[in-house]
């Protein structure tokens, strides 16, 4: 093919459905569901499992995690918390977990860090200014 041909079918490449375009703000709402709910449920399923107070306290702050990524308060913020939280269970299991449990971890990090660089998206507390 020559450099003529793939710039012209380029320059004149126009998106399928440009109506859905006007709803660009749903796809952080459902990233932000989906790691709220991650969170949340991890959290939960630790505070009863574990009877060490650590844990609990650790426990405590997935929980708080998951309801600010459900409220999408300080959607950011949370961000960050759980790119470093998944970061460091990610190093411990990268010698001894199993690959699912690294694939989840790895596109938990990928969604926190998509959240962290857009908005909040629908349904959100915080505000872009």
């Amino acid at each position: 093919m020559s450099l003529w041909l793939i710039q012209s079918i380029l320059a004149y490449m126009v998106t399928i459905f440009p109506n859905l375009l006007s709803w660009s703000l749903i796809a952080p709402l459902i990233l932000r569901i989906t790691i709220g709910l991650y969170f949340f449920l991890r959290g939960l399923k630790t505070w009863k499992d574990k009877d060490n107070s650590w844990h609990k306290w650790y426990s405590g702050f997935e929980i708080v995690l998951g309801v600010l990524f459900l409220l999408g308060a300080l959607t950011q913020i949370a961000s960050i918390f759980a790119i470093f939280d998944t970061t460091i269970r990610l190093g411990k299991k990268l010698k001894d977990g199993n690959l699912t449990e690294k694939t989840l971890f790895v596109f938990v990090i990928a969604t926190a860090i998509s959240l962290l660089f857009s908005s909040a998206g629908f349904y959100a507390f915080d505000l872009p200014l």
